[in-house]
């Protein structure tokens, strides 16, 4: 079973993820599994995506008008 369904698996109920959004409690151990899950999936996707940005720029200069729209804006003007 993957890490990031294991909190729902804890609770219990699938209703009863609002109450860890609405009313969180700063010792509950639920909560801090979805912080670190949060913020791991986080960094992982922006430590994946910081080395495609070049690539993104060259893809950007090989295809048609409305791919090269989406990938400068991924690329961030990169030149």
């Amino acid at each position: 079973m993957s890490t990031a369904a294991q909190p729902m698996i804890d609770l219990g109920r699938l209703d009863r993820i609002l109450n860890i959004v609405r009313t969180p409690h700063l010792a509950s151990p639920l909560l801090w599994d979805v912080i670190s899950i949060t913020t791991y999936l986080t960094f992982s996707t922006i430590y994946l995506f910081l080395p495609l940005i070049p690539d993104l720029a060259v893809l950007r200069e090989r295809v048609g008008p409305r791919r090269r729209w989406f990938y400068g804006l991924l690329s961030f003007g990169w030149n």
